[in-house]
């Protein structure tokens, strides 16, 4: 369904007054009625921006104007900004807009619980919709709509929801939702999120169906980016609004034919205004969910909004409030049934294969402890050597307060997998513990696709190349929108020499979550082990241009730049490189053999110098020992090297692919290190 400022029909003229006594919908009149008594509330009282920034909206609006209401108009017009001002250095309107939506929020908990008509205020945009109150207290999915006028607006409504379902379908829907029995559960377990998210996601897929009903070729999935649900309860509460928002976009990735904007992508919009269309348009998207998130006491009202990104209109939105109640046990079931009865309109659809998702495994969980899980899912998402310690330490507590949490496991297993690229820590080392924790969360919950996905990655590690390649598949059969699942199998394939997969593998990664930058560099480096340079070097600056400050981007575009003998470019991107990652010696290493082979040998020595002086006082990857003797030209040394490499799994050593090896590889010694490394067999 359109809102109102989208419809044809709401420009070209002011609306009728409507006979309230026989429009189910708000009218005109009831519509100021209630704008008045907002505006006349306590809660308003001292809030003169806010109560003329809402008076001008809802003015407009129902005058046939929304097309007036935009940043730039209520600026001039409600804040006093001159003909000068410009929103994109002046952000009053953001920022009234939402302390607005927040004192409504306050409004309708208070003294306007019960007020027969609700005036919304969009979480993007300015265009309010309307909607009478359900009498019940509870949020009626048929109530949701725009406030339209007369017969016009009642063509609008039914032309939304399409010549063959009537407008009462997600009525129906909600009704049933509605009917849920609770209990009281306080505060929020992750279950409770899992079971709001198999919910939205419900009605997202169902949502969908009518929104991408001749939107792309049948060949290809439709698509969905899931932006941040915005918190407008306390500061404290911002956990729980990200948390659900990584719950929908982890339930909506299990389903397949479903494409799904990863959680970098999706949370690069969390502060923006950017409206929906350009959103869509960044992130490849056919639709974006968005919501809101308030906690009071508790109870819980949630939000959410499915928009269109091919015109902007409105497809579904809703409200929610709940208690914490028996939803704890019963309302993924709920949840579950809903999705099977909506697969029938997808089979009419050619969506045969989009209700296909097997959902985790729901059971109660400390709330000490899910809030310290996402404090390391924060951390985790930083990618630095400091972020992945200190995700540690909050993996580690929740563990300690709630040993059943698998997620806490799954966290701290990812953790252990980034190592060896951020640290100094030997591979060899962490193989062990990630196998442990991968197999302690198949106990807990064996329908999860992370512990399949670490064991992959921990056999390639150990030169189980069959094993890594039968875990990855079914952890990528169970989480297919799993952007960093495809990119941990791309690492294992150019491991294993399959370079053609590993791009494709690296592609899809980047499809997932196109606006990261450990995606588009993964694309980058699969580029470079092709000796597609030049690729490589337009990939890197792409990545670069999103974040400047990746240091794994300036190693690679060094990288490129060395093998096309651009050295005064290649030296200059990887001490770029050495001073972003100080704990790892990689850029350091490929620094020196540039040095070496440009002509420098006396700065490729000092860093080797430094190199073993801390080889011989802790642990140290041989590999980057090995790789500046090879610049320096000491194969008897760098086959010392390598051979030690080897023996301890040193990550990314790719002896099949990476250029810096062609010098050796007509060396016996080369074809025994492959040997050693499973890598001579088909």
């Amino acid at each position: 369904m359109k809102h109102l400022a989208d419809s044809e029909y709401g420009p070209k003229a002011a609306p009728d007054i409507i006979d309230c006594s026989s429009q189910p919908l708000p009218c005109v009149e009831s519509i100021q009625e209630e704008l008045e008594r907002i505006l006349s509330s306590p809660t308003f009282q001292a809030a003169e921006g806010q109560k003329n920034f809402l008076r001008f909206v809802v003015e407009h609006t129902i005058a046939g104007r929304p097309h007036e209401v935009k940043e730039y108009t209520v600026g001039v017009e409600v804040f006093g900004r001159g003909a000068t001002f410009d929103p994109r250095l002046d952000n009053i309107v953001r920022a009234e807009a939402r302390k607005l939506r927040s004192r409504l929020t306050k409004y309708y908990e208070g003294e306007g619980e019960h007020d027969p008509v609700r005036i919304e205020f969009p979480s993007r945009g300015y265009v309010p919709t309307f909607r009478e109150a359900d009498p019940s207290g509870l949020q009626r999915p048929e109530a949701a709509l725009p406030a339209t006028a007369g017969p016009e607006g009642a063509r609008a409504a039914e032309e939304a929801n399409g010549p063959d379902q009537p407008p009462q379908a997600l009525s129906k829907l909600g009704d049933s939702i509605s009917a849920m029995p609770m209990h009281h559960a306080r505060p929020w377990p992750r279950v409770v999120l899992v079971s709001i998210a198999f919910l939205i996601t419900g009605i997202v897929i169902y949502g969908a169906r009518l929104g991408w009903s001749g939107k792309r070729p049948p060949s290809q999935n439709p698509s969905i980016a899931v932006l941040p649900f915005q918190n407008l309860g306390d500061t404290k509460d911002e956990s729980f609004s990200d948390g659900l928002t990584d719950e929908l976009i982890d339930s909506l990735g299990r389903v397949q034919g479903l494409d799904v904007v990863a959680r970098t992508s999706a949370f690069q919009f969390r502060d923006r205004t950017l409206d929906i269309r350009e959103i869509g348009g960044k992130l490849n998207v056919e639709t974006v969910l968005e919501g809101s998130v308030r906690i009071y006491g508790n109870r819980l009202r949630i939000t959410a909004e499915l928009d269109s990104t091919s015109n902007g209109y409105r497809i579904w939105s809703d409200s929610y409030e709940r208690d914490f109640k028996d939803v704890l046990f019963v309302q993924q079931d709920i949840a579950r049934a809903i999705v099977t009865a909506l697969g029938a309109e997808f089979a009419a659809n050619g969506g045969a294969n989009l209700l296909k998702f097997s959902p985790a495994k729901t059971a109660p969980v400390d709330a000490e402890a899910y809030q310290d899980c996402l404090r390391g899912v924060y951390f985790w998402n930083k990618q630095t050597s400091d972020s992945i310690q200190t995700a540690i330490s909050y993996f580690e507590q929740a563990i300690a307060k709630d040993p059943g949490y698998a997620p806490a496991y799954t966290g701290l297993t990812r953790c252990y997998v980034n190592m060896p690229a951020f640290t100094r820590m030997r591979a060899r080392e962490i193989i062990p513990k990630i196998t442990g924790l991968a197999e302690k969360v198949l106990e807990l919950d064996s329908s999860l696709a992370e512990p399949h996905l670490a064991l992959g990655y921990a056999s390639f590690l150990s030169y189980d190349w069959a094993r890594a390649e039968t875990e990855f598949s079914k952890g990528l059969e169970l989480s297919p929108g799993d952007a960093v699942a495809h990119r941990w199998h791309a690492t294992y394939l150019t491991n294993a020499g399959r370079l053609s997969e590993a791009l494709a593998e690296s592609e899809k990664s980047q499809q997932l979550d196109p606006v990261s930058p450990y995606m588009l560099d993964g694309v980058a480096r699969a580029l470079y082990l092709m000796r597609r340079y030049d690729g490589a070097i337009e990939q890197s600056k792409k990545t670069l241009a999103l974040d400047s400050q990746f240091g794994f981007a300036h190693l690679h575009l060094g990288a490129a730049y060395l093998q096309k003998h651009m050295y005064p470019q290649a030296i200059a991107e990887l001490q770029v490189a050495c001073q972003q990652m100080r704990n790892s010696p990689s850029p350091a290493a490929r620094l020196a053999y540039t040095y070496a082979v440009s002509g420098n040998a006396q700065k490729a020595r000092v860093i080797l110098r430094g190199f073993l002086e801390e080889s011989e006082h802790g642990p140290f990857p041989a590999n980057p020992i090995a790789e500046v003797y090879i610049g320096l030209g000491d194969k008897n040394r760098a086959f010392e090297w390598l051979g030690k490499a080897v023996d301890a799994r040193d990550v990314n050593l790719n002896l099949k692919v990476e250029p810096i090896y062609d010098s050796l590889r007509s060396d016996p010694r080369f074809a025994q290190l492959l040997e050693r490394a499973n890598l001579t067999r088909p």
